[in-house]
């Protein structure tokens, strides 16, 4: 479901309200009594509803809550390959202003293609975690 759903919408989209295909049941039954605690520790829990089986939840295992959300992780995790991809080309230069320069408008203009793509819309960055 990760992989589908970033392929079709993008890394930083969360899976959570997206039907599991071929699922006729689930086992063992939790009841709605134990939902609350099972969120709380951060389990993501896959539920039955009028759509299907789905999980209402997409959390990590991090301590820091603005890194809780999968949808944060993957979006840094993308960040994260981008800047390895894109910033080879500058290992061997010479450091100095010249290369500063030319990262920084190398990587305005990577965060540019990614904001073009959605990437870096309005509720992504009220989030903490880019101030």
């Amino acid at each position: 479901m990760l992989a589908t759903r970033a392929s079709l919408r993008g890394a930083w989209i969360a899976p959570a309200n997206e039907p599991f295909r071929e699922v006729s049941a689930l086992i063992p039954v939790i009841e709605s009594n134990a939902w609350q605690a099972l969120q709380d520790a951060q389990i993501n829990l896959i539920r039955a509803d009028a759509r299907g089986f789905l999980t209402l939840s997409a959390d990590t295992l991090s301590d820091e809550l603005e890194w809780r959300p999968i949808s944060v992780r993957r979006l840094f995790i993308l960040l994260r390959r981008l800047a390895l991809l894109r910033g080879s080309r500058y290992v061997f230069e010479p450091n100095d202003d010249v290369l500063r320069r030319a990262v920084e408008r190398g990587f305005t203009f990577l965060l540019s293609d990614c904001s073009g793509a959605g990437l870096l819309q309005e509720r992504h960055l009220l989030n903490p975690i880019w101030l």
